[in-house]
């Protein structure tokens, strides 16, 4: 009798497993199967007033490390930073707000991660800087049963968004694309008076200079499917061309930000030699390189580019000035 009623829990106890099991691989599968789809979405904070428009437009791009702080290569779960996480999100905005930027471009922010205790950082940044309005793109999404990662990049917009889509960059690996997510892109169409604006949020590849180049051959392309219509493509590209520190290429020797200059016709200030401490961006406590940019397709020019010195993230913050023939 007891070996019967053992073998009955032992079946039931395998039973319970196995359906655990199955719900952990339905709802991870579920999200990545809709990734595309849930990948992008527009969240307006407050009803937006009429921006002030002259011929010049401020911009600026930030990775902001998860808001873990300066640290190169901290743990996302513990930092000095993660003890006051809502205060570490405010003198980000801060920063941001003093830059009088419009439109800000924001690299690995937190939509729904554990170790940010669930907060969605872009949507916070946001509200106290006074943008209206937040495009979320989820690079990598990871959704399990008391277990969320969702995180990648954002754009901040204070004039209305007419329009956002995901835009697919080539995977270094395509098992990490298909299981966790991959460095791809958002591009949102804004509306100025002057007419609209297409913004992308550019984060690359850090480990492969190939995969960057495919993500420019993406962004000539979108460059060209529309030459007529203006775009600022920014963020954390993670090269530098030639001449510049750190500068990689691929076995064809090929470069993102070179091709970007010579086959879609985007402009940048390139800083001269020597360099200074203000022309480079990473990391922020003892800068060494430049791989933050600010790109303009034809049509549009950037008149000034500063970085703000601030340990807020490993990166500075880029702030632009950009004009066009004809006002903003």
């Amino acid at each position: 009798m007891e070996k019967k009623l053992g073998k009955k829990w032992f079946q039931r106890m395998i039973k319970v497993i196995v359906i655990g099991l199955v719900m952990v691989v339905v709802w991870y599968g579920q999200a990545r199967l809709f990734k595309v789809s849930r990948a992008v979405e527009v969240v307006q904070l407050r009803e937006s007033g009429r921006v002030p428009e002259s011929g010049e437009l401020t911009v600026a791009c930030y990775n902001i490390a998860h808001a873990r702080g300066p640290e190169i290569g901290a743990d996302n779960w513990n930092s000095e930073e993660r003890k006051t996480p809502i205060a570490h999100l405010r003198a980000i905005a801060v920063q941001i707000a003093e830059s009088q930027a419009s439109i800000v471009v924001l690299n690995e922010v937190d939509f729904n991660a554990e170790w940010s205790d669930g907060i969605d950082q872009a949507e916070i940044i946001a509200a106290e800087a006074s943008f209206p309005f937040v495009i979320k793109q989820r690079n990598f999404d990871v959704t399990l049963p008391f277990f969320t990662l969702q995180f990648g990049n954002a754009i901040l917009s204070k004039y209305p968004v007419s329009d956002a889509r995901f835009l697919k960059f080539p995977a270094r690996s395509q098992k990490e694309d298909i299981f966790a997510g991959n460095h791809d892109g958002l591009v949102a169409t804004l509306q100025l008076s002057s007419g609209p604006l297409r913004v992308v949020a550019v984060h690359l590849e850090y480990r492969d200079e190939a995969a960057r180049v495919g993500a420019a051959n993406v962004l000539t392309a979108l460059v060209s499917e529309d030459p007529g219509q203006p775009l600022i493509a920014m963020g954390d590209f993670n090269t530098a061309p030639s001449g510049f520190p750190g500068h990689s290429s691929d076995d064809t020797g090929d470069n993102a930000i070179a091709l970007l200059q010579s086959e879609a016709g985007m402009k940048t200030i390139m800083p001269g030699e020597p360099l200074a401490v203000n022309d480079l961006t990473y990391p922020s406590t003892q800068p060494a390189r430049i791989i933050d940019w600010i790109l303009v397709s034809p049509g549009l020019t950037l008149m000034e580019r500063r970085t703000i010195a601030s340990e807020l993230s490993d990166h500075r913050m880029v702030v632009g000035t950009i004009s066009r023939r004809g006002d903003f």
